[in-house]
């Protein structure tokens, strides 16, 4: 066991050789401070609860007032749990040990229950040590690296969450799934319209070419229902005065199903004769996902995929390779030698130098 703060460490070093734990302490409220930890861990085998009514509630370790080899149990089957008459008499008496570790026990206690050292006035904070001035020093610089790593995570975390709305292409349905086809329509130069409730999921436009876009999430393969409810809205177009729109059909098919599991197409062969005869682009949520992520690395890209979605009559062909936007997730993060992490790597070794003399220091307080 090692003390978990300065709070146990003289009754530690008292104690250190007639103590042991049979447990450890699983759950316990917040407020309950760990005084031991298991050596090497965060496991707690001792500790400490303030209650509300003043008191003190503390959890220690067994104190071996024997040898610590014999547990209690085996000495109540033994013969010599019984006294010499057989009548299992014991004495009462405190042994030395049990003397010893009752005063230690009441000592330390009392140390913990004194009344609390008298509140500094706010003139004493103009005196201070040389090796104050010096750690409020570093204490700043701290503070400083801690906020920068702070705003980077947070930065992180913020692009995280952006990569991650992008797989909803992969399972999503109705709004959310709706949102980030719209998203992967800009990407590609496409301007998305607002449209009426109840009408045509998307209507998007580029340079002369306008588009309207029917979405589905679905459980299974996509069905000719899908694609006579995206003739419906260019039929409408057409009606509206607005000209002649290409029909795009977006589906997230088998989106319960893993990538690496789906073997069914997401569009069926009996559907698609049915798409090609009326102009109709039938693209794939997995398909769309890699052509916006092709036009964020390459925005170049961008005119090539967007003539070929105008362009198609029936199933687009390819642009369904995994390895093309996703890697394998290492085991364990290991820092390189490049890259925004070496930024974050050698402010924290900073931030470790900058402590190191005070933990080396002849008052090692913050050792």
């Amino acid at each position: 066991m090692t003390p978990a703060n300065e709070l146990i460490a003289p009754l530690f070093r008292e104690l250190k050789g007639d103590i042991g734990y049979w447990s450890i302490v699983d759950s316990c409220k917040p407020s309950l401070r760990p005084l031991l930890h298991v050596s090497g861990t965060s496991k707690i085998v001792a500790g400490m609860l303030r209650l509300k009514s003043g008191g003190l509630l503390i959890l220690l370790p067994h104190v071996y007032f024997d040898d610590p080899d014999v547990g209690g149990d085996e000495l109540d089957e033994g013969e010599g749990a019984e006294g010499e008459d057989g009548g299992g008499a014991s004495s009462d008496a405190e042994s030395p040990l049990e003397k010893q570790v009752g005063r230690v026990l009441l000592d330390w206690i009392e140390t913990l229950t004194a009344s609390p050292e008298a509140e500094a006035p706010g003139w004493i904070d103009g005196y201070r040590f040389e090796s104050e001035v010096e750690r409020s020093v570093r204490l700043e610089r701290l503070d400083v690296q801690i906020a920068e790593l702070s705003m980077a995570a947070d930065e992180l975390r913020v692009e995280q969450a952006q990569d991650a709305r992008w797989k909803t292409l992969l399972y999503g349905s109705g709004a959310a799934l709706e949102r980030q086809v719209a998203a992967a329509l800009v990407e590609l130069g496409f301007e998305v319209e607002d449209v009426e409730p109840g009408r045509t999921d998307l209507r998007a436009t580029r340079g002369d070419a306008s588009a309207v876009v029917e979405v589905k999430g679905v459980g299974k393969s996509a069905a000719e229902r899908h694609a006579a409810q995206l003739e419906k809205w260019v039929a409408e177009e057409m009606a509206a005065g607005r000209g002649q729109a290409k029909g795009i059909l977006v589906v997230s098919g088998w989106r319960a199903t893993p990538l690496g599991e789906r073997s069914e197409p997401t569009f069926p062969a009996q559907m698609i004769p049915y798409s090609e005869q009326r102009g109709h682009c039938l693209v794939t949520g997995l398909q769309l996902l890699l052509m916006a992520r092709a036009c964020m690395k390459d925005p170049g890209a961008a005119d090539r995929i967007a003539e070929m979605l105008i362009n198609t009559n029936g199933t687009i062909e390819g642009w369904d390779r995994l390895e093309d936007v996703f890697r394998e997730q290492p085991a364990e993060v290991v820092s390189s030698g490049d890259g925004g992490g070496d930024a974050a790597e050698q402010i924290s070794e900073a931030a470790v130098e900058s402590v190191r003399p005070e933990a080396a220091g002849p008052s090692g307080g913050a050792g």
